[in-house]
Parts: C-alpha cells; sequence; structure tokens
C-alpha cells in the first residue's frame, strides 16, 4: 500500500473536519473538500441576552412632500455610497440616479427616459467603483450604462438576458451580474448565477449553481429560487436564496462557505392560484409559487458580518395576491463567521425598506422624511 504523505493526511483530515465552535451555540459547523458549512439553528446566540437590543437614530432624510424638484422621489429602487460618502439613489420610475454629498445636499441627475446613450428605462440598480464611475443597471434597457465621475455619460454595453435587480462591481473592475431564470425559451441552458462581463461587455466568467425548489410550476416549468447577491468590502460576494435559508460566500468565483439556518417562517413552496391584478387591462388568474418568508437582501456590515433582510407574509400568505405589500419585516444579524446572533423586527413601513449600508455602518433606507415620502434617510443602527 502507498504510504500517504504528511501533507495529503492533513488535507484528508481537514476535508471532513468539524471545526470548533462558540459557547451554547447549538448549531453545527464542518469543513468539507475545501468549504466552511455552517448550521445554524432556530436560536441566535443573543436570544437569551437581554442587553442586545436594536437601536434607531435618524441622521437625516432626503425628500418630503414639500421638497424642491432636486429632493423629490416616485420609488427608490437602489442606494448606494461612494469612498467620499456621497449618495446614489436610483429612481426607477424617474428613469434616473440622483445624486447627493454625504450631509444630503444635491449634487447631480444622471440619465433621462429614454433609449439613447446616456438614457435610462426603469434603472434598477446602482454602483460605483474606486474611480467614482457610476454603473446603472438599465433595465428596460438590457443594458449597463457608465457614467464619469462628473456624471458624463462614458459608454454602455448590452447583456444578453434578462438580468436579476443586483448589480456589482468587482476589484478589477468587472461587472457582476445575475439572470432571470423565469421565462426562459424552451430548452434554453440554465445559466450559472453570477455572469461577470468586462467593460467592453464580454462574458469573462460564470459561476454559481442555481438551485431547483420544483421540478414543475404550475405550467409544468422547473421552477428556481431567484438569487440575489452583494459584495463584501475585500471583495468576497455574497449570494443569497430566495426560497430557502441559504447564503453561499464566493472568493474569486469560487464556493468557500456556505450559511444555512432553521426557520419555521420559511414553508416548504406551493403552487396557488391567485388574482394577478393589472395595471392595464382586467388581469385574470395566475398559477404562482409561493411561500411564506424570503430572504429579500443580504447587506454586508465593515466588520465582515451581514444583516439578512427577512420578509414574513404571515401564516396565512397563500390568500395574497400576486404583488401585495402585506408583509412584516425581520433583520437577522450574523457575525463575521456566519453565526446567526439576533432577530430583531424592523417596520419597513415606518423606517423604509434597507437598500444599503455605507464602510462606516450607517443603513440607508428608502423612505424620506415620513411614512408615505419616497427617499432616502441615513440611519444609525446599533445591535447591542
Amino acid at each position: 500500500m502507498k504510504k500517504l504523505s504528511l501533507f495529503t493526511l492533513i488535507l484528508l483530515f481537514y476535508s471532513h473536519h468539524v471545526i470548533s465552535q462558540p459557547e451554547n451555540w447549538k448549531g453545527k459547523t464542518k469543513i468539507k473538500n475545501g468549504i466552511t458549512y455552517v448550521h445554524n439553528p432556530e436560536q441566535g446566540l443573543w436570544d437569551n441576552d437581554p442587553t442586545k437590543k436594536l437601536t434607531i437614530e435618524r441622521i437625516f432624510s432626503i425628500g418630503s412632500l414639500n421638497a424642491d424638484e432636486e429632493y423629490l422621489f416616485s420609488w427608490v429602487k437602489d442606494i448606494t455610497t461612494d469612498s467620499a460618502g456621497n449618495i446614489y439613489a436610483c429612481d426607477s420610475k424617474e428613469h434616473r440616479i440622483q445624486v447627493y454629498d454625504k450631509n444630503g445636499k444635491y449634487i447631480r441627475t444622471i440619465g433621462r427616459k429614454g433609449q439613447g446613450p446616456g438614457d435610462l428605462m426603469r434603472p434598477m440598480a446602482v454602483r460605483v467603483n474606486r474611480d467614482g464611475k457610476i454603473f446603472i443597471q438599465d433595465g428596460l434597457n438590457y443594458r449597463i450604462s457608465i457614467f464619469k465621475a462628473n456624471g458624463k455619460f462614458d459608454h454602455s454595453f448590452k447583456y444578453g438576458q434578462v438580468a436579476g435587480e443586483n448589480l456589482e462591481i468587482d476589484l478589477s473592475g468587472n461587472v457582476l451580474l445575475n439572470h432571470s431564470l423565469f421565462g426562459l425559451p424552451k430548452g434554453q441552458t440554465i445559466p450559472p448565477i453570477v455572469t461577470v462581463y468586462n467593460l467592453k461587455g464580454n462574458i469573462e466568467k460564470q459561476f454559481g449553481k442555481p438551485l431547483l425548489i420544483l421540478e414543475k410550476d404550475g405550467y409544468g416549468r422547473p421552477h428556481y429560487a431567484y438569487n440575489g447577491f452583494s459584495k463584501q468590502l475585500d471583495g468576497t460576494l455574497i449570494v443569497e436564496f430566495s426560497y430557502i435559508y441559504l447564503v453561499h460566500f464566493y472568493k474569486h468565483g469560487t464556493l468557500y462557505k456556505a450559511i444555512k439556518k432553521d426557520s419555521p417562517i420559511f414553508t416548504r413552496p406551493e403552487i396557488i392560484e391567485t388574482i394577478f391584478k393589472a395595471t392595464s387591462g382586467e388581469g385574470g388568474k395566475v398559477k404562482s409559487v409561493a411561500q411564506r418568508s424570503d430572504i429579500r437582501k443580504i447587506l454586508p456590515l465593515p466588520d465582515e458580518g451581514f444583516v439578512a433582510v427577512i420578509f414574513d407574509k404571515g401564516k396565512n400568505f397563500k390568500e395574497k395576491t400576486v404583488g401585495g405589500r402585506d408583509f412584516v419585516t425581520h433583520l437577522d444579524l450574523f457575525n463575521s463567521d456566519g453565526i446567526f446572533l439576533k432577530s430583531y423586527p424592523w417596520d419597513w413601513q415606518k423606517y423604509g425598506l434597507i437598500e444599503h449600508i455605507d464602510k462606516d455602518g450607517y443603513f440607508y433606507a428608502n423612505r424620506g422624511d415620513s411614512e408615505i415620502v419616497p427617499g432616502v434617510t441615513k440611519w444609525k443602527i446599533s445591535f447591542e
């Protein structure tokens, strides 16, 4: 029998080794084939600690009923900040990006409705790279539009397939998108989760395996979990799965960590018949895939932990119509090891939906100075 080297023995040991876990934590962590798997129980590490409370402090709000045009919004779909703290609000219905300084003072507007160079049609996401260039997912134009730091149009490139509502820029300056798995032509190959484009629009890399949820949906088609993603400061990409409490971590396109969490509100997806209320026309009945709860977004924290924004439609979720906004929101806090700490209720109707956390740990939500006004509010939030 061939004698194994010390290196090989160490590799074999760690490929199935269960690593140390925090005291009083009931989950499990193991390493297999170079990937760390963290399985969190329903109970968080801080659940029995009454001192770990959520505190919320408003820093400022942009947007009010009587504001000037530069401070009015219709639908803030995404928010980001640059290295100087400037704020970029993606107003999808107005087909533009509004830019403000770190104190909320208006700087400029980027884009206008249209299909020409520099025009936008329902932008869904915005990001700024290290050089200050602005990247916009130009939703109904099916392209990435790129602007210089001064707001002047630079260039754009088309992407071939309908994209999800995500956009990131990696440390090499490439554009990361995820493409929709719904409505694919019959026989078309299911794409990986993440597609990496260079600035000419050529595909550099694809990675991530979609998760099949149902073999057949209400129309006999396979149904995959929707994926969103976000980027940590060191370039790590965090991918969430919508129909299961699962989060994947990638470095340079390679999966290295997978985090699961037990949760009674994450029910098995079901096919239900609901009424689709069209904005024009009569609408009608549809057979949709429904689940009580899902991960709406992962928000990386500066300390390499993260917050999972959870939507819960309640135990009567099957009675809701498609497109309903009757849900509650929770912020699930995880540390840098992927250990679930605690779940905190978040009143999204009062405080807005959180869209971004900046490098200093401030939270940004899509509400103006009151519950009925869209805009941007900067919050200082503490979990302890």
